[in-house]
C-alpha cells in the first residue's frame, strides 16, 4: 500500500516538476543492432499492426482528456500520445491506453515513461501481460535519458515488480521501493 501511495504522489506531482525539454536524444551506435533488440522500431507487421502487441498504432483525439504529464521528450506527438494513453489508463480502457503508449514508443523509442507507462498498461490489459516486462526493462534501460523525477518513478516500479538489481523478495522489495 505504501508503494502505491508513492507511485502515485509521484504520479500527481508529474505536472508540478519541470521537465528538461531542451535535452537532445542520445545518438546511437549501430542502428540496425537497436533496430532488432528495440521493438518501438521494428516496421509495423503485414497487416499494419505494431509488433509488441499486435494493435493497430493509435491518433489522437482531440480533447479527449485535460490531463497532462510532461515527459522528457521532444516530440510533440509522442507527448500527445503519453497524454491520451493516460487519460485512457484512469478511465479504465487498458487496450486503448496499450495502443496509445505503443504508439508513443513507436514515435520517440527513447522516451522512458512512455515505455514505463506501456508496462504498466500491459499489465492491466490482459491479452498484453506477456510484454510488460520487455517494456519494464526497456524503461528501466532508457532512464538515463529521463529527467530526475522519471529517473525515481521508474526505479520505483522496477523496485516494486523486481527487476532492478538488488530489489531483494517479497516484503524486502516492498522496502525498498520506498
Amino acid at each position: 500500500m505504501e508503494i502505491a501511495a508513492l507511485v502515485l504522489l509521484l504520479s500527481v506531482q508529474a505536472a508540478a516538476w519541470p521537465v528538461d525539454s531542451r535535452a537532445e536524444p542520445a545518438k546511437t551506435a549501430g542502428k540496425e543492432a537497436a533496430k532488432e533488440e528495440n521493438p518501438a522500431k521494428q516496421p509495423l507487421n503485414s497487416d499494419g499492426k505494431m509488433p509488441l502487441t499486435g494493435l493497430a498504432p493509435s491518433h489522437t483525439v482531440a480533447n479527449l482528456c485535460v490531463y497532462q504529464c510532461p515527459v522528457s521528450t521532444l516530440n510533440a506527438e509522442c507527448q500527445a500520445h503519453v497524454d491520451q494513453g493516460l487519460g485512457y489508463f484512469y478511465s479504465y480502457v487498458w487496450m486503448e491506453a496499450t495502443r496509445s503508449f505503443e504508439t508513443a514508443c513507436r514515435l520517440d523509442p527513447d522516451c522512458a515513461m512512455a515505455w514505463l507507462f506501456l508496462g504498466r498498461a500491459c499489465e492491466k490489459w490482459g491479452p498484453a501481460d506477456k510484454h510488460k516486462n520487455t517494456a519494464f526493462k526497456k524503461a528501466g534501460a532508457l532512464r538515463d535519458k529521463a529527467d530526475p523525477r522519471e529517473r525515481l518513478l521508474i526505479k520505483a516500479y522496477l523496485l516494486e515488480r523486481g527487476l532492478e538489481p538488488g530489489a531483494g523478495d517479497g516484503e524486502a522489495r516492498k522496502k525498498a521501493a520506498i
